[in-house]
């Protein structure tokens, strides 16, 4: 779970360049670019409580992982 911040991490050589995030509807709620990165930290106070999934756009292709927000 997280409250305000979210920390992305990506093992190995691959390279973050991008994020979105999504909520249970499949909206867009937040999306942002990364320059050539292996870690990043979300801002995530502005969302409400709830889970959430989260689209890493890299180099070497996609990841995607799930993220619950506690408010």
């Amino acid at each position: 779970p997280s409250k305000d911040y979210v920390n992305i991490e990506i093992k190995g050589d691959a390279k973050i360049e991008g994020i979105t995030i999504y909520n249970a509807l499949g909206q867009a709620v937040y999306k942002t670019d990364v320059k050539s990165s292996s870690k990043t930290m979300i801002e995530t106070s502005s969302l409400s409580s709830g889970m959430y999934n989260i689209q890493i756009s890299t180099d070497k292709g996609m990841i995607y992982r799930k993220v619950d927000i506690i408010k």
